[in-house]
């Protein structure tokens, strides 16, 4: 660190100045140097990081092992978190301190280390469930799809994103709308059926939004952003309330890929009937993750993994939720019944959450989570979406009865588990099997 104060908190018998002069004293004499930085050290918070990142980036230096915070048994810190506990960084918020500190450093630095590991019989804070392999992949797997790299906020010639020339190619669905293949998930983001038809029909009219929308103000979160359709169509119907008799819409969008985004806004196919340009927005929010429509309607977006940025919104805030992931078995991540139980705390008490999906351990694991659950009607398939309730009255075509003897008499009922909110698609579907197995060996 760069800080005196956190220095001499530290213990380490020296100032920054020090530090500087070593380092250019050993630069000077042709020794290539390597320095340690810890994220995470008591007292300091992100701007701290990330102005050692910047101090450090003006330095001839040629690698750096970058660590989290670790409190040892046995050490000093260790009896001062006994007497009061320290803030220690978990997997999803170190990740994101990591990310902003390697964008400020210059891109020929190597990077040695990315976190620390100790033996788990010594640690007491933090308790991970990521493995240092498993956290590295999610970072680059973060970085690549937020189109960030190391050094792109260093220096004034290299700021902001790179664009992504390698965009989807678009595919035309039956009712004129396009929509991407995504390779990771080997799978379309919409149906044949039609991706504007899909945000319609499967979201904003069974969540009746625009009779809501002259009633009170609308907050909704979108799950999976995506190509936008979902959030589009919202402000689109937003719009279309008589001036005067609406509310506002604000809406809230997670998700992972900001190059899906980009794309969106160059592909998108606009229609005369559009209220507003749907390629202008997306290429907004592409840019600022923020945008608005008048004094009507907003949107931001946050970039990331949704089971960590859903605990961004404050509780009790949202009146409607859109879930709109890839398939349970692509995406188990975001259909278990930990990650519901996340949304139930965001929503209001009178909130409804819709979802495409259909599928049991999916409807059990919306019960399990404390929702109400119905069904919506179908729309380019034979079976309905679903629609989860805090409030029983919400549901109006409630499930069928072979659906409930499925979810409570069957192992189809078992819903899916991902306890510390970080188990990977593989991991949660290995997980389900395993207890299949040990009911029918019971």
């Amino acid at each position: 660190t760069i800080h005196d104060q956190s220095l001499q908190r530290v213990n380490r018998g020296h100032d920054w100045q020090a530090s500087k002069e070593a380092i250019n004293s050993l630069d000077e004499h042709g020794i290539q140097v390597a320095v340690h930085v810890i994220l995470g050290l008591p007292g300091e918070s992100g701007r701290h990081f990330q102005q050692t990142a910047k101090a450090l980036a003006q330095l001839p230096i040629s690698a750096i092992k970058i660590h989290n915070l670790h409190i040892i048994k046995g050490s000093e810190l260790a009896t001062e978190h006994a007497r009061c506990p320290l803030l220690t960084l978990g997997e999803y918020d170190y990740a994101e301190q990591l990310m902003a500190f390697i964008r400020r450093l210059p891109p020929q630095v190597a990077i040695m280390r990315l976190a620390t590991d100790t033996p788990v019989e010594e640690l007491i804070a933090p308790l991970w469930q990521m493995d240092k392999g498993q956290f590295k992949d999610y970072v680059i797997q973060q970085m690549r799809c937020r189109q960030w790299q190391q050094g792109d906020l260093y220096g004034p010639e290299m700021t902001g994103a790179k664009p992504d020339t390698q965009g989807p190619e678009a595919v035309a669905t039956d009712d004129g709308s396009i929509t991407f293949w995504n390779q990771d998930y080997k799978e379309h983001y919409h149906s044949p059926a039609g991706a504007r038809l899909e945000a319609l029909e499967k979201y904003v009219q069974p969540a009746q939004l625009g009779s809501r929308l002259q009633n009170h103000d609308v907050r909704l979160l979108d799950i999976c952003f995506g190509l936008g359709y979902n959030s589009l169509t919202a402000l689109q119907c937003c719009l279309q309330v008589p001036e005067g008799q609406g509310h506002q819409l604000e809406i809230t969008g997670l998700e992972m890929d900001r190059r899906v985004v980009q794309a969106a806004s160059q592909n998108i196919t606009p229609l005369a009937t559009d209220l507003f340009s749907w390629p202008e927005l997306l290429a907004t929010l592409h840019q600022e993750q923020q945008a608005s429509l008048a004094k009507q309607a907003s949107i931001r977006l946050l970039w990331g993994d949704a089971r960590y940025t859903v605990n961004q919104p404050p509780k009790d805030h949202f009146h409607m939720v859109f879930l709109d992931a890839f398939s349970t078995q692509r995406n188990s991540e975001l259909w278990t019944v930990d990650f519901f139980k996340k949304l139930h705390g965001v929503m209001r008490d009178d909130g409804i959450l819709l979802t495409y999906c259909a599928a049991i351990p999916v409807r059990s694991g919306l019960l399990q989570a404390g929702f109400h659950v119905g069904e919506t009607a179908p729309v380019g398939r034979a079976r309905g979406g679903t629609m989860a309730a805090c409030q029983a009255d919400d549901i109006t075509l409630p499930l069928p009865e072979r659906d409930l003897y499925l979810i409570r008499e069957t192992n189809r009922g078992l819903p899916y588990l991902d306890p510390y909110g970080v188990w990977t698609n593989k991991e949660i579907l290995r997980q389900r099997q395993q207890q299949i197995v040990i009911r029918k060996q019971a």
